[in-house]
């Protein structure tokens, strides 16, 4: 998939931006095929060291509507800051999916999703987890973590954006090949 060479690029912006914002976990989901994919899942608590919970969510997707905290960022386009998810009021639109806590016995508290639109373009969703205080405990995100998660997200969509554009015109240039010599196989242009 054309995701996989930015595979380290997110990777590696997701560990910056927790280490900066001082989160256990986060996710970076990708738009395909109308959902939210799960591209990437980091969880210091569960997964000490780089260990990546991608395997976890291989096949997990979500709808991209109000149900959800990321569908909703995505759906509305917008910032969504959660002091505590067990406690949202009444009248939220979206519910916290609490099964991945059972199972795995963590405990989530805040949670901020960030949407990564490029040109008018949703391209996925950015969601941090549990900001921790000096004694290791989760707090809310503050304006002035929002605001720095809102600025971290913008290079995931310029990498994004690159990657996007290097996937463009790589396959121009085999469209190009493969019309210039018709001998040549579609798999060995590809390769």
């Amino acid at each position: 998939s054309m995701y996989n060479d930015m595979g380290m690029i997110l990777d590696s912006i997701l560990t910056e931006t927790r280490e900066l914002c001082g989160c256990d976990a986060g996710t970076i989901y990708l738009v395909e095929e109308d959902r939210l994919s799960f591209a990437y899942a980091q969880n210091q608590t569960l997964f000490p060291g780089d260990a990546s919970l991608r395997f976890l969510y291989l096949n997990a997707s979500l709808p991209i509507d109000e149900q959800s905290i990321a569908g909703y960022a995505a759906f509305h386009r917008v910032t969504v800051n959660i002091p505590d998810v067990y406690a949202l009021p009444p009248d939220a639109p979206y519910r916290f999916n609490s099964s991945l806590d059972q199972s795995s016995g963590y405990r989530t508290t805040s949670v901020i999703a960030v949407p990564l639109v490029i040109k008018d373009r949703l391209m996925g969703v950015l969601q941090l987890i549990n900001r921790l205080n000096p004694t290791g405990r989760p707090m809310a995100f503050d304006h002035n973590s929002e605001y720095r998660i809102q600025r971290l997200s913008r290079l995931i969509v310029n990498a994004l954006e690159r990657g996007l554009m290097a996937n463009e015109l790589i396959l121009r240039m085999l469209g190009m090949a493969a019309l210039r010599d018709p001998a040549e196989t579609a798999g060995h242009v590809r390769r």
